[in-house]
C-alpha cells in the first residue's frame, strides 16, 4: 500500500513537469473539430489568405509556448499541414477522469461523423480564421502555399477567365466559327460580297488600243479597223452583234447609264421616285440618280447580270460623276468614289472589265480599280493631264472630241483635236454629239 502511494506521488510529480499531452494521430482531428465548432476543415475549406497564415505560424507557436497551449503541426496525406490544440496541463485529479473522457470521445466521434455529412452539404465558410485556445494568434488552416480549391463547381458555370500564368481563357469557342479578321489596321469592310474571278480572266487593254463608239441606232458595220467597239447594252443584247464582233476579233464594251434615270429604258419602272434627283440639263427624260440608294444598286446589279449574259467583255457605266453636277440629291465626291468602287467590284466578280467615265478628280482614287478611261472633251475642257496616269499605267484613254458645227474630216479640226493622240498616246476619235456610226480616227 505504501509502495503504491509512492509510485502515484512520483507519477504525479512527473506529470506536473509535462506541458504537452500526446494525442494519438487518429484523435487529433477530433480535438481540432471540437475546438472549431465541429467543422471538418478538409483541403479547400480553409479560411483567409494561405500566405498570411504561413507568416503567423511561428508567432502562434511562441505564444502557445508562453501560455501553456501548444500548436502541433500535422501533415495530411496531401501534404497540407494542420494545427491541433492540445489540452492545458492537467491537475492530479484530472488523470483519474481520462478513461471516462475516452468513452465520451468515442461517443463524440460518432456524433462528429453525422455532423460531417451535414457540414459537407450545408456549411458555409466562416468569415474569419479561428483563433487558438490562447485567444491571440490565429490557427493556420492550410500551409501548403496554394490558393484554396473552390468547394463547388456549379453545372454550366462560366469558365475562369485566367489560368495560373495570367493568360486569359476563351469564354466561348463556337464550333466551326470563322476567325474574325483583324480591324486593327483600319481597313474598310468591302461592300461587295461577290466572288472575284481568277487572275488573268478579266480583259486588260493596253494604252493606245484603237476603238469605235456607237450608242445610237443598230450597229451594222462589224468590220471597222479597230480593236474595240463600245456599244449600247440594251440595243444590242439580243441582236447577235456582240458575238459577230467577237468572231471578228473585236472586244466589246457595253454602255449603260449608271448615274442617271432614262425614261425610255425597259427597266425604268423599277426606279422609285425617291431614287431620282434633278433633271440633266439639255437631256430630256433624264434625271440624276441617288447612287447611295439600295434600290438603284439592285437595278445596276441586274444590268451587270444582263451584260454578262449578253457576252460583254467590259462595261462603260456613264454619268458616274454625279457629284460634279447640281444633282438635287446631295451626292458628294466620296459618294461617287464609293459607288464607282462598288460597280468595279461587281463587274470584276462577273468576269468583266470596267472603265471610269470622265471624273478627272476620281482618277487618283480609282486608277487601280478600273481597266481603262472613257473621256469626253478633255481637249476642249483643257484637262487632259488629269488622265495621263492611265497611259503611264499602260491603260488606254478612250478619248472622244465633238467638233461643234464642223465636218469631222476637216483637216484643221483634225489637227486641233487629235493633238492628244500624238502627245499622250490617247485613243482619240472625233464624233458627232449623238454618237452614231460616223467617226473620224486620229
Amino acid at each position: 500500500m505504501r509502495s503504491i502511494l509512492s509510485i502515484s506521488l512520483a507519477l504525479g510529480a512527473l506529470y506536473q513537469q509535462t506541458s504537452v499531452v500526446a494525442i494519438p494521430l487518429e484523435r487529433r482531428f477530433e480535438v481540432q473539430e471540437r475546438h472549431w465548432g465541429g467543422h471538418r476543415h478538409r483541403k479547400g475549406h480553409g479560411h483567409g489568405n494561405p500566405q498570411s497564415t504561413l507568416t503567423t505560424l511561428p508567432s502562434a507557436v511562441e505564444t502557445a509556448n508562453s501560455t501553456g497551449t501548444v500548436i502541433v503541426p500535422l501533415s495530411s496525406a496531401t501534404g497540407a499541414a494542420r494545427g491541433t490544440v492540445a489540452t492545458k496541463p492537467k491537475s492530479k485529479g484530472d488523470n483519474n477522469d481520462e478513461d471516462e473522457d475516452d468513452d465520451e470521445d468515442d461517443d463524440d466521434d460518432d456524433e462528429d461523423d453525422e455532423d460531417d455529412d451535414e457540414d459537407d452539404e450545408g456549411d458555409e465558410d466562416e468569415n474569419a480564421a479561428p483563433t487558438s485556445k490562447a485567444g491571440k494568434a490565429p490557427v493556420p488552416t492550410k500551409t501548403g502555399g496554394k490558393a484554396p480549391v473552390p468547394t463547388k463547381i456549379a453545372t454550366g458555370a462560366p469558365l475562369p477567365t485566367k489560368i495560373a500564368t495570367g493568360a486569359p481563357l476563351p469564354t466561348k469557342i463556337a464550333t466551326g466559327a470563322p476567325v474574325p479578321a483583324s480591324s486593327a489596321a483600319g481597313a474598310p469592310v468591302p461592300t461587295s460580297t461577290a466572288a472575284v474571278p481568277a487572275a488573268g480572266s478579266i480583259w486588260k487593254p493596253a494604252a493606245g488600243t484603237t476603238w469605235q463608239i456607237q450608242i445610237t441606232n443598230a450597229v451594222t458595220d462589224v468590220n471597222m479597223p479597230v480593236d474595240v467597239y463600245d456599244i449600247d447594252l440594251f440595243d444590242n443584247k439580243d441582236s447577235g452583234v456582240i458575238q459577230k464582233l467577237q468572231a471578228n476579233g473585236k472586244k466589246v464594251i457595253c454602255y449603260f447609264s449608271a448615274g442617271s434615270f432614262e425614261d425610255w429604258r425597259p427597266d425604268q419602272s423599277s426606279f422609285a421616285e425617291a431614287d431620282k434627283g434633278s433633271d440633266l440639263d439639255g437631256w430630256p427624260g433624264e434625271r440624276w440618280l441617288n447612287t447611295n440608294s439600295p434600290n438603284v444598286r439592285k437595278i445596276m446589279s441586274a444590268r451587270l447580270d444582263l451584260a454578262k449574259t449578253a457576252g460583254c467583255d467590259a462595261v462603260d457605266p456613264d454619268n458616274v460623276d454625279v457629284y460634279e453636277n447640281k444633282n438635287g440629291i446631295n451626292i458628294k465626291f466620296e459618294d461617287s468614289i464609293s459607288y464607282m468602287q462598288w460597280l468595279s467590284d461587281e463587274a470584276h466578280s462577273r468576269g468583266m472589265a470596267i472603265g471610269l467615265k470622265n471624273g478627272g478628280d476620281m482618277v487618283k482614287s480609282l486608277l487601280s480599280s478600273v481597266e481603262f478611261q472613257v473621256n469626253e472633251q478633255c481637249v476642249e475642257m483643257n484637262e487632259c493631264e488629269l488622265f495621263v496616269p492611265f497611259v503611264k499605267a499602260n491603260k488606254p484613254v478612250f478619248h472622244i472630241e465633238y467638233p461643234s458645227g464642223s465636218s469631222l474630216t476637216n483637216s484643221k479640226v483634225v489637227s486641233q483635236f487629235c493633238v492628244e493622240k500624238a502627245s499622250n498616246n490617247f485613243s482619240t476619235v472625233l464624233k458627232d454629239l449623238d454618237l452614231d456610226s460616223k467617226v473620224q480616227f486620229c
